[in-house]
Formats: structure tokens, sequence, C-alpha cells
């Protein structure tokens, strides 16, 4: 049985529709005067409609205070009233009113309002069921899904979306504009697009590049088709899969098979030149044997000689890029070779440059061949230290690490395990994207062309111990190179 209250000033009125309600097989659950009076009713009894005359007594009259139980309630509401004039009908339809009628109006036209106002009711707490379900599985999609008007305005969006383009309530309920997620250079294809999609083309996937609301830059495949209603396109619905990560994943791998490829090719030109070194080492000391009283000669052997042990080091650091050369690991502590080491290179940093350590104790034990990560760390300061054009901060950190498959995914070549982790941070110049991606390359440098095996060099010594090494860096926000070497179970 619906229950349903009555809010009439005039008495006899209100008398005579409680009857006629209760004899047609509603409940009355109470009749007012007052707007104020029937709202502190509803507050706690909650009818299941509300007949209102539009004039009350009080301080509000019928539309006020229908427009606060819709808005506090959400209870419907028929209006009554002896007064048709246009003005206060279009006032009247401020407090979406569920029925109107006009006194003096007869049982049948009262209860065919009710019927139709209930009806209403009931398909509208249907219709919010079935889009508070529809809004739920959009939800729980790990896929964006949006739709556009014809401005290209965002009029709906689900969690996915509104986390991966950092939206906020505010923006949402404004409704954003998808070109203001688009750079400069991607929307005009977007226009084009958009218009394509609502004269009814089928486009396929497309691939942007977006924006956040923060800033962060997007890889994103969206689908899209236009929204119909009454054979006339109201705007397009889209779903976007965002594939910025996989993208970095496929620039980390091509960048790897690169060095991988470099690093063979290095490999085999560093043996054949050592082949070749070698009987210029042997004529040099044959030439000694037969003149060894021949000052002259003896120079022009000096002179060949130190040539020879320049292609022999230029020799060892390609093939250390290659992952070959000597190779004599020894189970070491991380923080006992960096303190060791530092106390070397020191004397070559610039006094006016800080080298600050934090390690982290019990680092884990490594394996390591000391001589060649000594020249490591010397690569990596020397590099800060030139980033830093002779002033500002280095530091250089120790810590444990957890590598766990999240991590590992997100970093071509770095596999989930237990690592110490060495860090040696500046504050210098920083490098943009294209430089960054290039410097484990030989013969790569932003100095001088033509030159630099040693960040190559490095890349191979890491490589060769098992290790992984990453670069971070922002042009005039510095440089961070992290090196995570595996942890030696035995300590």
């Amino acid at each position: 049985m619906s229950s349903i209250m009555i809010v009439e000033d005039e008495f006899i009125v209100a008398q005579d529709l409680a009857v006629s309600l209760t004899e047609m097989g509603y409940e009355v659950c109470g009749s007012f005067e007052t707007g104020e009076s029937a709202m502190q009713k509803a507050q706690n009894q909650r009818p299941d409609l509300v007949i209102m005359d539009i004039v009350l007594k009080g301080k509000w009259d019928g539309v006020q205070t229908a427009k606060k139980m819709h808005a506090q309630f959400d209870i419907p509401i028929i209006f009554l009233t002896a007064f048709a004039n246009q003005a206060l009908i279009e006032r009247a339809k401020l407090a979406e009113p569920f029925g109107y009628l006009l006194k003096p109006f007869t049982k049948k036209e009262l209860q065919s309002a009710i019927e139709i106002s209930l009806y209403k009711v009931e398909m509208e707490k249907k219709l919010r069921a079935s889009e508070k379900r529809f809004r739920n599985m959009a939800d729980l999609l790990p896929t964006v899904i949006f739709e556009l008007d014809a401005t290209q305005r965002i009029t709906f969006i689900n969690k996915a979306g509104i986390t991966l383009f950092r939206l906020s309530k505010d923006d949402v309920a404004q409704g954003v504009n998808i070109l203001e997620l688009l750079p400069a250079e991607q929307q005009n294809k977007a226009r084009k697009r958009f218009a394509q999609v609502l004269s009814g083309q089928r486009l396929g996937s497309t691939e942007y590049r977006m924006r956040n609301k923060e800033g962060v830059e997007l890889s994103l495949i969206v689908n899209s088709a236009p929204i119909r209603e009454d054979d006339t396109t109201t705007g397009v619905r889209a779903s976007i899969v965002d594939i910025t990560e996989i993208k970095k994943l496929q620039l980390q791998l091509r960048q790897a098979w690169k060095m991988e490829a470099i690093a063979t090719l290095a490999g085999g030109i560093a043996h054949e030149f050592n082949n070749a070194l070698m009987p210029i080492v042997a004529y040099a000391d044959l030439l000694k044997l037969k003149r060894p009283k021949s000052i002259i000669i003896e120079k022009y052997v000096d002179n060949v000689m130190t040539s020879v042990d320049r292609m022999s080091d230029l020799t060892q650091q390609m093939l250390a890029y290659a992952r070959g050369g000597k190779y004599y690991p020894r189970l070491a502590s991380l923080n006992d070779f960096v303190q060791n080491a530092l106390a070397v290179i020191r004397d070559s940093i610039d006094p006016a440059i800080k080298v600050v350590t934090e390690m982290q104790n019990d680092v884990a034990l490594i394996e390591i061949d000391e001589s060649q990560f000594k020249f490591v760390l010397t690569a990596l300061v020397t590099n800060a230290c030139e980033a830093l054009a002779n002033s500002g901060c280095i530091w250089i950190k120790t810590k444990n690490m957890i590598v766990d498959e999240s991590l590992a995914n997100q970093n071509a070549g770095l596999k989930s395990g237990s690592y110490a982790c060495l860090q040696v941070e500046d504050n210098g110049s920083g490098m943009d994207d294209k430089t960054r991606q290039r410097i484990f390359e030989p013969f790569f440098s932003s100095k001088f062309p033509g030159r630099g095996l040693g960040m190559a060099a490095v890349y191979g010594i890491i490589k060769n111990h098992g290790g992984w090494i990453g670069v971070d860096s922002k042009m005039n926000s510095g440089t961070v190179v992290s090196i995570y070497l595996p942890e030696t179970k035995s300590r």
C-alpha cells in the first residue's frame, strides 16, 4: 500500500482528500497546513508521494517546500492549485513535480494523477538502478570508457579514466574538453577524427599521445563510435587502452638489443685489435735486444710501447663493454669498496665540488672484480663532476633493494630478487631523453664527437656481474645513476 502525505492549508479540502485517498486504497500518513511541519514529518516518515497545494500558510509556499523535499528526500510531488497562470506553472516546474492538478478535480482525475506519478517513480527507480549498475560495471573495467558530447566535452567517464587522467570531481562535473588533454600537434588530428566518427565512419583503433591533468605524457589506443538518439548523432562513445608502459618497455628492449649487437661487434674488434698488438710488442722488444745501445731506437721503441699501452687500455675497455676481458671476482662489502675507492678518487675531484656519502648499514655482500668496479665508480664520479661544471654536490649512496615482479616488469633486463644498490647522484645540468638513451653506446659523447667509451665499459662491466644499471635524468635537474648488484647469500 502506497503512503501519501497531504500538504493543504484549507481544512475541508484536506479532509476531502484524505477520505478520497483512503477509499482508493492508499495510506494517508499525515495532513499538514505548512511546508515547515510537512518537512519535519517527511524526514522521518518518507511517504511514497506528497500532494501539495502551491499556496500555503507559513514561511514556505508549496513550490519552496517541494524543492526542499525533492532535494533532501527525493520524494515525488503532485501540485494542487486553483490558479493556472503561465508564470506560476513555470515556477512550479523548477520543483520537478510528477503531476499537476487544477482545483476542482474529480476522484478519477486524482487517482489517475497518483497512479501515473507512482508509475513514473517506479520507472525512475529502475532507471537509476540500471544507471548505477552500468556505472558499477564500467568502474570495474581496467579499460577507460568515456562519452563526449557534440562539443567534445566529456559527459561520462569511468573510474579507470578518472585515475588515468588524474581528474577531480569538479573536472568531471564541469565536463573536461578532450582537446585540453591533447598536445597542440595532436589536436587537429583529434578534431578530424571526431568529425569522421560523428559522420558515421568507422575508423578502428587510433593511437594518440595525450597528457593527464598533471602533465604526464601518455600513449593511448582509442576506439570510438557515434552515439545516436532518435536517428540523430549526439556525441561519441570511446574506449582507451593505456600502452604507455608497453611503449617504454619496447623502447628499452630496442635499446637493449642494439647494445647487445654493438657489444658483439666491439668484442670482435677488441680481440682482433689485441691480436694485432701482440706482434708489435714482440718486434719492439726484438729491436731493443738487437740495438741495446742505440738511444735513438730505444726512444722510438718507448714511443711505440706508450702507444701500445694506450691501445691496450682501450681494448680492455671495449672488452669490458662486450662483457669479456679479465674478470677476478671476490666477495666484498659494497660499503667498504666505496670508502676505499673514494679515498683514491677524491684527489681528482675539484675541491669546490662537495661529495656526500649515504651508506645504509649492513648492505648485502656482493661478488665483484674490484679493479673493474673502481673503473665504474671513477667513470660515474668523473661524469658527475663534468655535469656540475666545478660547482655543486655529488651524493654516493648504498642500500639494500628488493626488486619485485612489478618493478622488474617496468625495467627491461632487471630481474626480481635481492640486490645491493649503488647510486651516484648529482645536481648538475642533467640530460634530455635523446642523450640519456644513447649514453651507453660506444664512442657516443655529449662532449666530444667520436669519443666516449667510459659509460659503454661501465654498462658491460655491470652486465658481466649479472647486474643492472639505470639512468634517470632531466635537463637542469641533475642525474641519478643506479646500479643493482645481485646479493651473495654467504655473509
